[in-house]
């Protein structure tokens, strides 16, 4: 296939390291035909153990992807932001992804939106977990959860690991799709 045809895809995440998250974008970069897609990952600058880093990375590149980090996302909320924003939609206007593929409230928020404003056709957001929970005070929640809901607007669809969180997204119910997670057994031997 040449390179006219492939499929440009862009998967963002917040930490360069191995964990549930990474792996779900790792496992769906080994299920993608290196063939038919150009295969890229954006991770934060933020600094993970350096064994953790290369590991991350070795698998990724093992799985046909391009590596990519981010100079201003980060985890915490703060005037780079901004930055990261620039830095995204730069990057999506750049290199014309055919799908944006965000995991996690940071990179999702921020991803989502800009990806959508470089006009990426089909930007995808997984949610992992929520930034708004039982156990942060109120104005913070609601902060959370309003930022969520407004980059809602930005994306074809949300991708649901359980059916508990979309009570938080009735107003995207036709975005909403659930995928449970899943365990590759044969990772572990008997």
């Amino acid at each position: 296939m040449d390179s006219d045809t492939r499929r440009k895809i862009l998967h963002i995440q917040v930490l360069p390291k191995l964990s549930g998250v990474q792996r779900i974008s790792l496992e769906i970069f080994k299920s993608l035909s290196n063939e038919e897609y150009d295969k890229y990952i954006l991770f934060s600058g933020d600094a993970a153990d350096g064994s953790l880093t290369i590991n991350c990375v070795e698998e990724f590149e093992k799985a046909g992807a391009k590596v990519l980090f981010s100079k201003n996302m980060c985890r915490e909320i703060g005037f780079k932001d901004i930055a990261a924003f620039i830095e995204i939609y730069k990057l999506c206007k750049k290199e014309r992804f055919d799908i944006v593929h965000t995991h996690s409230t940071k990179p999702g928020i921020i991803g989502r939106i800009a990806a959508t404003l470089a006009h990426v056709p089909l930007v995808i957001h997984t949610v992992h977990g929520l930034a708004f929970h039982n156990y942060i005070k109120f104005p913070k929640w609601q902060f959370y959860w309003i930022c969520e809901m407004f980059a809602s607007f930005f994306c074809a669809k949300i991708v649901l690991v359980n059916h508990y969180y979309s009570r938080y997204f009735k107003f995207f119910k036709s975005k909403l799709m659930t995928i449970y997670n899943g365990v590759d057994f044969s990772m572990y031997k008997n």
